[in-house]
């Protein structure tokens, strides 16, 4: 029996997908299961789990063989989100995997994390890595690049279908990797089923890099929208997060992070090799910007 723990998120939701697509059965774990009704409706076992406080831990992971982690706390509330959810929800999870003997691990981890990295997200995903890989569990670590459907997508291409000004995050020039949510969810399926994959470290990534202003401007050219661009400066950007994170530490972090991955070259990726490997030949922007345009995000208020 595979667990997928976080369901309800983006990414838990596409691997949900995939999974059901390829006939795979699977039990889904989530803290609110109310809002994994659309599962259960499609013959799912969905069960709480919060990895927070352990409760519902034993009953989520018995009888289970294979797990997958799709939960963070990037976007969380409380400005300890990141640790609870990242760091100790983790840890709890994967010694509680340990010691029920589940056969295999996949950790969603994500691009550059590393112990210095200047975002307390990414040293967290890289102090999991490590936890991982000294827990005796068979493992198989993925390594996303940005994902296409955000930060493409939701914060700058919707708003060019709309007709609507996007307002970059500062400057908007840093290049970085994007990759479609789908295409993690099949690397993820096979991190799960391929024997092969045991032990590795697997970065995952589109075929391009784009700055955000390409993004916008790419936008632009498929649907025919004059583009209206405005870039929030980096003293606003502090001064708003500053403001915004406590009630709201997840949105503060979110603005934070522009500044912390300017100039950083670990954001781009030539993955056109482990991707290959994989047998995945992943969406480019265009042609996922096309799509979108065409499933009518323009009409949308």
């Amino acid at each position: 029996m595979i667990l997928l723990v976080g369901v309800t998120g983006r990414l838990g939701k596409a691997v949900a997908e995939r999974l059901l697509q390829d006939g795979i059965p699977f039990r889904a774990a989530c803290r609110n299961v109310t809002k994994a009704q659309w599962l259960v409706e499609r013959g799912v076992e969905v069960v709480g789990l919060d990895v927070e406080s352990g409760a519902g831990l034993p009953e989520a992971i018995t009888g289970v063989t294979k797990v997958i982690s799709c939960i963070h706390g990037l976007l969380g509330k409380s400005r300890h989100s990141i640790e609870r959810i990242d760091v100790r929800g983790h840890a709890a999870l994967i010694d509680s995997c340990a010691a029920a003997g589940v056969q295999r691990f996949v950790y969603m981890s994500a691009l550059g994390a590393s112990p210095d990295h200047p975002s307390e997200f990414w040293r967290a995903k890289a102090r999991t890595e490590r936890y991982l890989q000294a827990s005796g569990l068979e493992y198989v670590i993925l390594r996303p690049s940005a994902f296409m459907d955000l930060y493409a997508h939701d914060l700058i291409g919707a708003a060019v279908l709309r007709g609507k000004t996007v307002f970059l995050l500062g400057s908007g020039t840093t290049p970085r990797n994007l990759i479609a949510v789908a295409d993690v969810a099949e690397a993820a399926t096979k991190a799960l089923l391929q024997d092969d994959l045991a032990g590795r470290t697997i970065e995952l990534g589109g075929s391009e890099n784009h700055s955000e202003r390409d993004v916008a401007a790419l936008y632009a050219q498929v649907s025919g929208k004059p583009i209206k661009v405005r870039s929030v400066p980096p003293v606003a950007l502090k001064t708003l997060a500053a403001a915004i994170a406590p009630f709201h530490a997840g949105i503060g972090r979110l603005l934070r992070l522009p500044l912390q991955l300017a100039g950083r070259d670990d954001l781009c990726l030539n993955a056109t090799e482990s991707m290959k490997r994989l047998g995945i030949s992943p969406v480019c922007l265009r042609e996922y910007a096309e799509n979108r345009a065409r499933a009518g995000e323009a009409s949308m208020p």
